[in-house]
């Protein structure tokens, strides 16, 4: 069986969203990404695509 790989998903974070919910979501996403076992290249090119 083939398990798909995990997707940091930022949500609906803008420009004008409050920092603290922003960090907040973030951080849930990354901790979802080690919990699921993505790879560091992997988690890597994600978090690089979303700046």
């Amino acid at each position: 069986m083939s398990q798909t790989e995990y997707q940091i998903d930022p949500g609906n974070i803008a420009s004008n969203s409050e920092e603290t919910s922003a960090v907040s979501k973030i951080s849930y996403e990354i901790e979802n990404a080690n919990n699921s076992g993505l790879k560091k290249e992997k988690f890597n090119d994600q978090i690089e695509k979303l700046q």
